[in-house]
C-alpha cells in the first residue's frame, strides 16, 4: 500500500514521497527498507533517525527524515494502521465441537464457537458470535453475551454474569471464593460467598487474573475497563469504567474504584477504601487508604507524587552526604 492512500485513511499529513509502497509495520529498531515505523512520543526521535524504515508515522515533523505522516494521535495511528495493513482475518463460520460437555438445559445462540474439551454448566446461556477455547470450564447459571472471546485454560464459576464484547485471555479464573474465615479454637472456618462476578461491557481481562466472587454483595468490573496479565481483585471490589490495570496488581476485598483510574504494575490496595475518579496510582505503590479524585500518587504508603519524588531526592542527598563523611 503506498503512503498516500495509508496518510488518507489516518487522516495524516503527509511529507514526503507519496507513491512509497510499504509492505509491512515494524518497530524502530527491526524495521527494514519498505517498512512503516512510529514515533510515538518525544523519547524516541533520536532512535528514529537512526532507523532503517522506510516511512514513519509522528506526531510531529522530524528532521532528517524524508517519509513521515504526521498524525494528532500516533497511538490511534498505530491500532488503525495495523487493522489496515495486517487485518485480522474474519471468522467465517461458527461450529461446536464433537468433544465438548454441554448441558442440555444450557442455551447456546445459533452462531457460536465452541473449541475441544470444553464444558458448559446447566441452565448457562451464550450469546450470538461468541467465540469459547478449548479446555474451558463454565458453571452453572453463568451468563455470557454477544461477541465475546473466552481463550483456552479459562474457569468460570456458577453465576458469574459477563456483558458483550468481552475478551477473557488464557488461564483466568473468573467467579472463585473470596479469602473469607471465621476463627473458632485457633482454626480457619469457611464462610460461604454467595455473591457473583459481574463483568460489563467491552472489559479485556489479561492471561491468568483472578477475580473473587463476592461474600454477599458482587465483585464489579465496569464497562470498557481493560485489566492487563497477572492480577488479583478480591471479593466484593468494584473497579469503574474505562480503568487501566497494568499487570501484578492486588486488591484486598471491598475496594472501590472510580471511572478513569490508572494504576502501575506491582500496585497493590488495602481493603474496605475508596479511590476517587481519574486517579493515576504509579506502579509499585501501596494504597492503604482513600484517595480523592483527580489525584496522582506513589510510594508506601501512597501519597502525592511530586511529594513523593521529593523526599526520594532529599534522601539521596543525604546518603551521599554521610558516605561522604563516611569516606
Amino acid at each position: 500500500m503506498n503512503l498516500r492512500k495509508i496518510a488518507t485513511q489516518l487522516a495524516g499529513t503527509l511529507i514526503g514521497n507519496p507513491d512509497l509502497e510499504i509492505i509491512s509495520l515494524a518497530s524502530l529498531d527491526q524495521a527494514q527498507a519498505n517498512d512503516l515505523s512510529f514515533v510515538l512520543e518525544s523519547k524516541y526521535i533520536k532512535e528514529s533517525q537512526a532507523s532503517s524504515a522506510a516511512a514513519f508515522i509522528t506526531f510531529k515533523p522530524i528532521n532528517n527524515l524524508k517519509n513521515q505522516i504526521i498524525v494528532k494521535n500516533p497511538r490511534k495511528a498505530l491500532a488503525l494502521a495495523i487493522n489496515l495493513l495486517s487485518p485480522a482475518k474474519p471468522v467465517e463460520t461458527f461450529n461446536i465441537s464433537s468433544k465438548t460437555e454441554i448441558h442440555k438445559s444450557a442455551q447456546l445462540a445459533d452462531q457460536v464457537q465452541i473449541s475441544a474439551f470444553t464444558s458448559i454448566g446447566e441452565k448457562t446461556i451464550i450469546g450470538t458470535k461468541t467465540r469459547i477455547g478449548s479446555n474451558v470450564n463454565i458453571g452453572q447459571h453463568v451468563q455470557i453475551g454477544q461477541n465475546c472471546l473466552i481463550y483456552p485454560g479459562v474457569t468460570i464459576y456458577d453465576h458469574t454474569q459477563i456483558g458483550d464484547n468481552v475478551i477473557i485471555h488464557a488461564g483466568s479464573n473468573i467467579g472463585v471464593d473470596g479469602f473469607g474465615y471465621y476463627q473458632e479454637n485457633k482454626k480457619f472456618l469457611k464462610i460461604q460467598h454467595i455473591g457473583r462476578v459481574i463483568i460489563e461491557n467491552n472489559v479485556e481481562i489479561g492471561a491468568n487474573t483472578c477475580i473473587d466472587r463476592g461474600c454477599l454483595g458482587n465483585t464489579v468490573v465496569q464497562q470498557g475497563t481493560k485489566i492487563d496479565n497477572l492480577n488479583h481483585l478480591a471479593h466484593n471490589t468494584i473497579i469503574g469504567k474505562n480503568c487501566a490495570l497494568a499487570g501484578l496488581i492486588g486488591f484486598a476485598g471491598s475496594v472501590t474504584l472510580g471511572d478513569n483510574v490508572l494504576i502501575g504494575g506491582q500496585a497493590g490496595f488495602n481493603g474496605h477504601i475508596t479511590i476517587g475518579d481519574n486517579v493515576v496510582v504509579m506502579a509499585k505503590t501501596g494504597v492503604t487508604k482513600n484517595l480523592p479524585s483527580n489525584t496522582i500518587v506513589s510510594g508506601f504508603p501512597a501519597q502525592n507524587h511530586r511529594l513523593e519524588m521529593r523526599k526520594k531526592a532529599v534522601l539521596k542527598k543525604l546518603v551521599k552526604k554521610e558516605l561522604k563523611k563516611g569516606g
